[in-house]
């Protein structure tokens, strides 16, 4: 997927493009390495939401979170700390990951999760660094 040019800022990704799959959460382990994708967490409903859609839809005021492979795991014992499920399938965690070389133009660090987790954390803000 090309790069905008400087200046230009996406709003939108195609799932097709990114590589979009879902991840089986239990291959993930916190001693695992980073891969050639980056992770999200969320729910099954906003996961469906997505697919149906065919596009990640993303901006500078709410940037897609992501990590690389190993922080995956805390992140998502996060989630089921203040998921409060309503007893349907809607609010059960999903990951998806997106292929990193597709994206990695277009993502900046997110510094406090970073600090927060001990892992590098990005937000998908749709701007292009600079070369």
């Amino acid at each position: 997927m090309p790069v905008p040019p400087h200046g230009h800022v996406l709003t939108y990704l195609d799932t097709v493009s990114l590589g979009l799959g879902i991840v089986n959460m239990r291959s993930l382990r916190g001693d695992d390495g980073p891969d050639g994708y980056l992770y999200h967490v969320t729910t099954r409903t906003e996961l469906e939401t997505i697919q149906a859609r065919g596009t990640v839809l993303f901006s500078a005021r709410a940037p897609l979170v992501l990590t690389e492979r190993n922080g995956v795991p805390a992140w998502l014992a996060d989630m089921m700390d203040i998921t409060e499920p309503d007893g349907g399938q809607g609010d059960v965690p999903v990951i998806f990951r997106v292929k990193r070389f597709a994206i990695d133009g277009l993502v900046e660090n997110d510094p406090d999760r970073t600090r927060r987790y001990g892992v590098s954390f990005y937000l998908l803000t749709g701007v292009a660094g600079q070369d």
